[in-house]
């Protein structure tokens, strides 16, 4: 479940995440590419399409919460591990990379007079972001020398 959204707790044991970095821009400049498109002004024949491609990261923390400390950390160490192994693959196909994994920590917290056992770890993914900007062309320029 997504943390902070004001929704009821599920039973124990759940994951619960948070995107602490929702979009960290990549190093360096971005890949360019420039194509001539049919224009849509009937006074044109082509247009330019540019499109810019980056490959910014987020930071997701990712939480088990359990009454029983056994079972969180079993919960977390399981989420950890499908993020590293089948996880992996399936954001792949929808061309997102794990980039890398923190280790599994313990952030247990005193609930009034009960412990809330918590065991986490930060997942950091990288994407693909793309835009498109089409730029009119100027095709003839008229100019008299004087």
């Amino acid at each position: 479940m997504m943390l902070e959204q004001g929704a009821p707790k599920p039973d124990y044991p759940y994951i619960g995440y948070k995107f602490t970095s929702p979009y960290s821009p990549e190093v360096g400049l971005p890949i360019a590419d420039d194509e001539t498109v049919p224009s849509t002004d009937p006074d044109f024949e082509h247009d330019i399409e540019q499109t810019l491609v980056t490959m910014p990261t987020m930071t997701v923390s990712i939480s088990a919460y359990s009454n029983d400390i056994d079972s969180c950390r079993s919960t977390a160490l399981r989420a950890r591990e499908w993020l590293f192994h089948v996880g992996y693959d399936e954001l792949a196909d929808q061309d997102i990379v794990v980039e890398s994994l923190t280790e599994v920590g313990d952030r247990t917290v005193l609930l009034e007079i009960l412990y809330e056992y918590r065991a986490g770890f930060d997942c950091t993914l990288r994407v693909t972001d793309t835009s498109t900007l089409k730029l009119p062309t100027i095709e003839v320029i008229e100019f008299e020398r004087k």
